[in-house]
């Protein structure tokens, strides 16, 4: 570990947030705690532009409990911010000199582009779609990042926030037909003045910093045109990333509750919000049902926080417009925003024009390992082997390339499980898995991941033990997962003394497919894995439905420091 703890603070329109996160070695970190107090800044500005006295107090209030935190938990790095508030508020800056002289807090006020573009850096290192739009719908305003191939070539913030377009349109009881019809105006015309939503602007804004975004602060008054800086089943996300067509990265409490509110509806069967992806049809569903409750009955809807029911309209209404703008067909919930942004930015380097990895999936792998403390060489040999075999075995197996990361991924983590307990880790793996997810992995990729990690030791299918995940897969899903955990199973059997002492394998594929000759490059001492890999070319061979054999002559065994005699 390298001693460091961070914590990072996001004063926003509608709560005060502060994740605190533990950073290891190599990058790899935890979230160790979180504190959230609602507070609603929003819709406490008096008519002059002022945060209200009242307000103000409150705010000092929260920041002293933070900043004791803090002192409590050793921080020794804060990140902290200010938002759409602060930002509108003319005694903003007033304020967050008070909090520092008070508290020894410093807070920032981050301009609409900067808050876009960290809400973006979340999005690019832990998102599994890669075009779209990364939207982050607050209390006060909205931040709206274009994507394609995972970079940034537009975005924008807007005053399009639950709590200052419930202020300004809508009763908090029940809204009115007119009330909804003229919000929904509202909208559409200020998400008008943005062509590249829709993708018909194909010129790439240059990505910039976000020290660089802050040198301009775009518009915060509703009145104002904003400025851009160039349902009952749940569906498998496959059909729902048609070609061409965008996919929503929402960020948020309001696209989490939306989440939660359809997991209701649908009885989906993971109990996670990251990487869940809801048609927008079934969006359209949940905001019809909501505009005409009341707010007591609105407080009655499953899945629904009754702390945001009476802005969840408003909220919706916003993420039904920008789908129908940009022609988006999914929404993709993601449980990374602003404060992860900021975290990412400084542990991958803030001074980097973009702060990316280049692979979320096996950044959050290689995090979770650590985190787990997995054997890593044993995992990462295991996962040579296993990509080997993969490559090798294509004529015979038949199965999609884009599989092959996922059988990576999977031979990494086989054996995280150990951490809850060695027996049954096969079982914790799959557990700790479907209940942490992975970055960048959908939640369908997910669960093959997972399926495969609980498979790797020749167990029984997952799929038959907890049957009410197999709505998420497709025919062709569970066939895959047949054969990459056979061949993970042979993989983990080739190293079953984690020494390493079978280097190589090589695979030789008859003519007709029907047999496959295993040739060996490994040390004499390696009879663990001879013995192992010879128990369980049967199942291997009817996973695949060809004949297996072993090729271990002495002859072809590799000697200790020297090379494979011929």
């Amino acid at each position: 570990m390298t001693g460091e703890r961070v914590a990072v603070i996001d004063i926003g329109s509608n709560s005060a947030r502060l994740a605190l996160l533990e950073v290891y070695a190599d990058r790899a970190f935890k979230l160790v705690d979180e504190l959230r107090e609602t507070l609603r800044l929003g819709e406490q500005l008096d008519e002059d532009g002022y945060l209200t006295a009242e307000a103000t107090a409150r705010t000092l209030e929260i920041s002293r409990v933070l900043a004791r935190f803090c002192t409590a938990h050793r921080v020794t790095h804060v990140i902290g911010v200010a938002t759409s508030a602060l930002r509108r508020a003319r005694n903003g800056p007033e304020i967050v000199d008070r909090i520092r002289a008070e508290t020894g807090l410093r807070i920032s006020i981050i301009s609409g582009d900067e808050e876009a573009y960290y809400d973006y850096i979340a999005a690019a290192n832990s998102a599994a779609a890669s075009n779209g739009l990364v939207v982050d719908i607050g209390g006060g305003s909205v931040q709206i990042v274009r994507t394609h191939a995972g970079a940034a070539t537009h975005m924008t913030s807007v005053p399009l926030g639950a709590i200052t377009l419930t202020s300004a349109f809508l009763d908090r009881d029940k809204p009115t037909n007119k009330q909804l019809r003229t919000l929904e105006d509202h909208i559409k015309t200020n998400l008008q003045a943005l062509p590249w939503l829709n993708g018909h602007d194909d010129v790439a804004a240059p990505l910039r910093s976000g020290k660089q975004a802050a040198k301009r602060k775009p518009r915060e008054n509703a009145a104002r045109k904003p400025r851009e800086n160039a349902a009952r089943r749940p569906r498998k996300d496959a059909t729902l990333l048609h070609k061409g067509k965008p996919v929503m990265i929402g960020i948020g409490g309001t696209a989490r509750n939306l989440a939660k509110i359809y997991r209701r509806r649908t009885g989906y069967p993971l109990d996670l919000l990251h990487g869940m992806i809801l048609p927008i049809a079934a969006v359209e569903d949940i905001y019809a049902m909501l505009r005409k409750l009341s707010l007591e009955e609105r407080r009655k809807v499953p899945g629904l926080s009754t702390k945001r029911a009476d802005i969840i309209v408003a909220g919706a209404a916003v993420v039904c417009s920008l789908a129908q703008t940009a022609g988006a067909t999914a929404l993709a919930i993601s449980g990374r925003g602003l404060r992860e942004g900021l975290f990412l930015n400084h542990v991958l380097g803030g001074g980097l024009i973009e702060p990316r990895v280049p692979d979320p999936a096996l950044f959050a792998a290689t995090n979770l390992m650590r985190y787990y403390s997995v054997d890593e060489t044993h995992a990462n040999h295991v996962s040579d082997l296993a990509l080997a075999l993969f490559d090798q075995l294509a004529p015979v197996h038949g199965l999609r390339a884009d599989l092959r990361r996922l059988l990576h991924i999977a031979a990494l983590l086989h054996d995280v499980g150990i951490a809850v307990n060695y027996y049954n880790h096969d079982e914790h793996g799959f557990y700790l898995l479907t209940r942490t997810g992975i970055d960048g992995l959908s939640h369908r990729e997910l669960l093959i991941v997972a399926c495969l990690v609980a498979v790797h030791n020749g167990n029984v299918g997952p799929l038959k033990r907890w049957p009410e995940y197999r709505s998420l897969l497709k025919k062709q899903d569970v066939d895959a997962v047949t054969k990459l955990g056979g061949i993970l199973q042979l993989s983990e059997a080739l190293d079953r003394s984690e020494s390493s002492l079978v280097e190589a394998i090589t695979c030789v594929v008859s003519d007709n497919r029907r047999e496959v000759s295993l040739q060996l490059a490994a040390d004499p001492d390696a009879v663990c894995e001879i013995r192992e890999t010879k128990a369980m070319l049967t199942d291997i061979a009817a996973a695949f439905g060809v004949n297996f054999n072993l090729d271990y002559t002495h002859d072809r065994l590799k000697r200790a420091g020297s090379e494979v005699v011929p």
